[in-house]
């Protein structure tokens, strides 16, 4: 790539560029972000001694204070003669969505494992998305270097995953790596501990393929991310199927549905103003892009994601985006209260609408419906994270409004049943994952976070916090039951109710009992309670005192 007089990249055609297009995807708190930092770095993005932030790619102020990745964001960086795109994932569950949008762009996955706790719930979910694309799988066992990591085990673990997963067999032949993200090494060798990530870039140029575009058909892209700037408007994210476009290059903007041809009036003609590329953590203007490329197209007004951008001599539509059904909803309505319009600038009904509805513009996995009140609607997301990210975007600029109880969504059956889904929680090898619990007994795990109906007291006669959540209901002696299969590390409250009832001469209370009053310690009062008491009942014997003399002026006052 070379920049030309007026300053912007110019590629020329595809088949002149070398592409890689990866993801990395990992359950949260694997390393991925820290990765990509260290790529970054020793990639030759960032200059000598340059002062660089941690997890350069959590841009987001929510990000950098919750310390997760949230949005998925691209990069690339360039090693030899190949350039490789990165997309950096979020690694939460309710972030899943997030995930599912961008495996259309990539043609290989980086699947990051913890060397101590092995394949995770998201783990299992971004890998089974990833599969069943066809997606080539680079495995990288990460942490290896904690005191606690177990790389033979994982390395296993991994591998029974893909068979679970129905991974073909080019899929099983998968390469494993083994390295520590923080420290920036990763090698073949399992029993490395030092080094660099060129066996890492190495892996990749040989492991992934190019991307399999046409160089030579008509332009073609289907969006899988939206940007917005306030001096070109919105700005489409996409990987190049077919051809290539340059800027100023007519196109025609395709409406969802089902993929095929369309006839030449569907769609709206549109024109490419600003075309952009990636370069390390740079948006940097291309003159024009080819096949298999990752580029930012704006000009483009009404482009959503899952639309397709063609030629408009060739409009063909490319199959959209699904992703998983939302579980929880909650309620927005506009704020009604008398303290209303002190917290916010944005208070009505109709600013609270436009807004809900131009967040399903880049959030593929949110749903917002009406209701049968004008001001309340009912947005439906993936968990309570996903819905709470939401609540504090919206909230930091300038809204103000109301929210109900979380519910969660109950799928029916063919027959009109209630659909649910049990979960075995065991305990294997000495280690519990997961809820502990013992095979046989049942345990409820409190999805909404706050109760569906308002009520007073617990299902066990304890009284309710004001505003309190719901509680894991368990059956009675399951607390007993499951005492045993506990980690060391989940044993401090039970100590804890040890050491108040030594403190207060009472007796430990065990079993049903001791689930019903768990706040109940012994007899014997504290002494400052004890205190009070005593002067509470001397000044009530006076009070009555005082009222006897005054009943009979001739008793003597004298005691």
């Amino acid at each position: 790539m070379g920049r030309n007089a007026t300053g912007k990249v110019g590629i020329g055609k595809a088949i002149e560029l070398k592409l890689r297009n990866i993801a990395i995807i990992a359950h949260v708190d694997h390393g991925k972000t820290t990765l990509v930092d260290q790529m970054l770095r020793q990639a030759g993005v960032f200059r000598d001694h340059q002062q660089v932030q941690e997890r350069v790619m959590d841009s987001n102020p929510l990000e950098r204070e919750r310390g997760i990745t949230i949005l998925s964001k691209n990069t690339a960086v360039s090693w030899g003669d190949t350039k490789i795109n990165i997309v950096d994932t979020p690694g939460h569950a309710d972030f899943g969505g997030e995930v599912e949008r961008i495996l259309r762009m990539v043609d290989g996955v980086l699947i990051l494992v913890d060397a101590a706790e092995g394949p995770m719930p998201q783990t299992r979910f971004v890998t089974r998305k990833a599969l069943a694309l066809g997606l080539v799988p680079v495995v990288v066992i990460n942490k290896i270097d904690r005191p606690d990591a177990r790389p033979k085990e994982v390395h296993d673990e991994v591998l029974e995953l893909f068979m679970e997963l129905e991974a073909t067999n080019d899929q099983l032949d998968a390469v494993f790596l083994y390295g520590s993200g923080r420290a920036g090494w990763a090698s073949l060798d399992i029993d490395a501990r030092a080094g660099d990530l060129k066996s890492l870039f190495q892996t990749i140029l040989d492991a992934v393929p190019p991307p399999s575009a046409d160089p030579d058909g008509s332009f073609q892209m289907l969006t899988s991310t939206l940007d917005y700037s306030s001096y070109v408007g919105r700005i489409a994210i996409g990987r190049i199927e077919r051809g290539e476009v340059h800027e100023g290059q007519s196109v025609a903007l395709l409406p969802l549905g089902e993929p095929g041809e369309l006839p030449p009036t569907e769609g709206v003609i549109g024109r490419v103003t600003k075309l952009y590329g990636f370069d390390g953590l740079t948006r940097v203007e291309v003159e024009r892009a080819g096949a298999g490329d990752i580029v930012a197209l704006a000009g483009l007004e009404g482009v959503e994601i899952g639309k397709t951008v063609t030629d408009p001599d060739c409009r063909e539509r490319l199959r959209g985006i699904a992703v998983e059904e939302p579980t929880l909803s909650v309620d927005f309505s506009v704020n009604n209260s008398p303290f209303a319009g002190q917290a916010g600038k944005f208070v009505t009904t109709r600013q609270l609408r436009d807004r809900l509805v131009r967040e399903l513009q880049s959030n593929v996995a949110l749903r917002v419906e009406l209701t049968e009140q004008p001001d309340t609607f009912t947005v439906s997301g993936r968990g309570e994270l996903h819905l709470t990210i939401l609540m504090e975007t919206i909230r930091r600029e300038g809204y103000e409004f109301r929210v109900s109880r979380p519910r969660v969504i109950l799928k029916e059956g063919p027959e009109g049943e209630t659909l649910s889904v049990r979960v075995p929680i065991g305990v294997s090898d000495g280690h519990a994952w997961g809820g502990t619990a013992a095979p046989s007994v049942p345990r409820v795990r409190a999805t909404g976070g706050i109760p569906a109906e308002p009520t007073t007291r617990c299902a066990r006669g304890r009284p309710r916090r004001r505003g309190g959540g719901v509680r894991a209901v368990q059956p009675p002696g399951a607390r007993d039951a499951v005492r045993g299969s506990r980690r060391p590390g989940l044993q401090r409250h039970d100590r804890g109710r040890e050491r108040s009832a030594g403190r207060y001469g009472g007796e430990r209370l065990e079993g049903e009992e001791a689930h019903q009053h768990p706040r109940r310690r012994s007899r014997r009062e504290h002494p400052s309670r004890a205190t009070a008491r005593a002067h509470t009942r001397a000044g009530a014997r006076v009070h009555q005192r005082g009222r006897a003399d005054r009943s009979d002026p001739g008793r003597d006052p004298t005691p």
